[in-house]
């Protein structure tokens, strides 16, 4: 066998957390938090050409892009989708996509780009930019909503007659 030309490869294993762990665990608060009459569900996705190219202008890679969604399965065929996160293999910078109703409230607090994308370069502000998201009044009213169908849809399948 030849020479190892790969040198210490000791210690490359880091305990960074991908965004898509992130939001896996913020979905399954909401799961627990809604006594599971909502939950969040993530979708594979591929990129739009031209959202793949505007984020390269920032030098985020589009090796992972996911959707996140909120859904209940008390009330069949709706989903509200929350964001939209792409990153790379290295993760940071990470895009973060979302509608308008949401990036009017994200706006006030983190620059846009595009209109409704932001870009984010560490995991501290990668929280709180989820954290300006899931916390929005454009997502509580949606979950409000949900919640309550869900609610009424539940009791009704545990009716005697």
């Amino acid at each position: 066998m030849g020479k190892n030309l790969w040198g210490n490869l000791e210690g490359l294993t880091c305990e960074l957390r991908y965004p898509k762990e992130i939001l896996e665990e913020q979905g399954e608060y909401l799961r627990k938090s809604s006594e599971g009459l909502v939950k969040c569900e993530i979708f594979s996705m591929k990129l739009e050409d031209s959202r793949e190219r505007l984020y390269n202008r920032f030098g985020v890679r589009s090796d992972f892009s996911c959707s996140f969604m909120i859904s209940s399965d008390y009330v069949k065929r709706y989903y509200y989708e929350i964001c939209k996160v792409t990153y790379g293999i290295k993760v940071y910078p990470v895009a973060i996509s979302f509608d308008s109703g949401i990036a009017e409230e994200v706006a006030e607090v983190f620059d846009l780009v595009d209109n409704d994308t932001i870009i984010v370069y560490d995991e501290e502000l990668l929280l709180s930019v989820l954290e300006r998201i899931l916390s929005s009044r454009e997502v509580h009213q949606v979950l409000g909503g949900l919640m309550s169908m869900a609610q009424k849809e539940r009791e009704s399948e545990n009716m005697p007659f």
